[in-house]
Formats: structure tokens, C-alpha cells, sequence
């Protein structure tokens, strides 16, 4: 398939989201950018007319950042005075870790208070006698729970523009491959508490046809008709 072809689908759905289901049932996501691609991207959908975004922490400094917590021992302090009424719990054990010391009461409250717990744990400790459902996985088996978590639940159509074939990428209907920012002349954005811009020439060419996030948003927002904006 050609980028040409490619793009050509992903415009296509698109269009029929906005046409059909209104611009805002789009979801836009990325990883930690290392250009200009975050506020491209939040551009692209403003444009687009939807204001979901995925903040970039969501899908990579925050998932490393609560997996080396939750390895440790530790856990993000959770607001729990409004009872949910279903606890998720992967790979963790609040009832006997109890980060800031806190944690393991407010989960037994929350379930007295009637809320249901999902434990996915290959141990389970004491919290899987508490659980609604016991999920006893084997030990690296994660990933493929996960993987047929997403199948599930998955949207409609999903397109991933990645630098290799992830296992995400294999359950997209479309893949756009791209090239990493050391394959084409760009700027780079340094943030807080940084605040710089910097030229950054390309060092080697892409292999293949690959393309920047840069380009890639580019060509959808010149074939939605959004030139006015880009």
C-alpha cells in the first residue's frame, strides 16, 4: 500500500467520524514528542474540531513512572473518598504494601463500602480473598493479557504511525511508518526548564518511505482542508 493510499483511508474515516458521530468522538494520542510534534498535534485536532487529546504522559512518562512504583513497592495515592464501583488492580498488593501508609485502609473502606475488586496477580496475597474475580496469570504474561484486553475493547479503526511493527501495531488497520528525528531536518522543542528551540539536521536518510510525525500530520491536514491552519 502507498502513503498516498494509506492516507487517503485515514482521511477517509475520519471524515465519516466527523460526519457521522461528530469531530469530538476522534481520539488523538502520542508518544513523548521530541520535536514539534505535541503542539502540531493538538493543533491538527483543534482544527479537526475535537478536544481529546491524549496528554503525552499518559502513554510514556507516566506508565514508567507507576510500573517502577508499583515494582517497588510503592503507588500514586489514589482518591478514593468517592467509592468506585469496580478497583482494577494489576500486579500490586495495597492491602499489605500501603504506600504513604494510607492506601491499604482506604482500599478496605472502599470495599465495605460495596466496591468490587479485579485482581490481575500471578500471587494474589491477601487481597484475592476480597476480589470479585481472581485473574492468575503466569509471570510475563502481562502483555498478551493486555494485547486481548485491547482486542476487546478496541475502537473502531485504529491507525498507529510507530517506528516498528509493536505489538499495537498489529491489531491497527493501518500503520504508517516513520522516521525518527536523527532521518530529516527539524526543529527540536525543549520544554520546562529548558525553554529552547534547536535546529537539528537530519544525520542519515529514512530507509524506505518512511515519513516524520511532522510530515505525516501535514499530508492528513492538507487532504481534511485544513491549509487555512497548516
Amino acid at each position: 500500500m502507498s502513503w498516498d493510499e494509506a492516507l487517503e483511508i485515514v482521511v477517509n474515516k475520519l471524515t465519516e467520524c466527523k460526519n457521522v458521530s461528530g469531530p469530538e468522538t476522534a481520539i488523538f494520542m502520542q508518544g513523548s514528542p521530541k520535536g514539534l510534534e505535541n503542539p502540531l498535534l493538538h493543533r491538527f485536532a483543534t482544527s479537526f474540531g475535537s478536544p481529546n487529546v491524549v496528554p503525552t504522559g499518559s502513554v510514556c512518562f507516566a506508565p514508567r513512572w507507576a510500573a517502577s512504583l508499583v515494582t517497588t513497592g510503592f503507588y500514586p495515592h489514589s482518591d478514593l473518598k468517592q467509592p468506585p464501583e469496580l478497583l482494577l488492580v494489576w500486579g500490586s498488593n495495597h492491602l499489605s504494601t500501603s504506600a504513604d501508609g494510607i492506601l491499604a485502609p482506604e482500599v478496605s473502606s472502599t470495599i465495605r463500602e460495596g466496591s468490587k475488586v479485579i485482581l490481575i496477580d500471578p500471587f494474589g496475597r491477601n487481597l484475592a480473598k476480597r476480589s470479585e474475580l481472581w485473574l492468575r496469570i503466569k509471570p510475563g504474561t502481562d502483555l498478551l493479557l493486555a494485547i486481548g484486553m485491547i482486542k476487546v475493547i478496541k475502537v473502531e479503526f485504529l491507525v498507529v504511525a510507530d517506528l516498528f511493527m509493536t505489538p499495537t501495531a498489529q491489531m491497527a488497520d493501518i500503520v504508517l511508518p516513520v522516521a525518527t528525528h536523527f532521518k530529516f531536518d527539524d526543529l527540536g522543542f525543549y520544554g520546562l526548564p529548558f525553554g529552547k528551540i534547536l535546529a537539528r539536521p537530519k544525520i542519515v536518510d529514512p530507509p524506505g518511505e518512511c515519513k516524520s510525525d511532522v510530515k505525516i500530520i501535514n499530508e492528513l491536514a492538507k487532504r481534511l482542508k485544513l491549509e487555512d491552519v497548516f
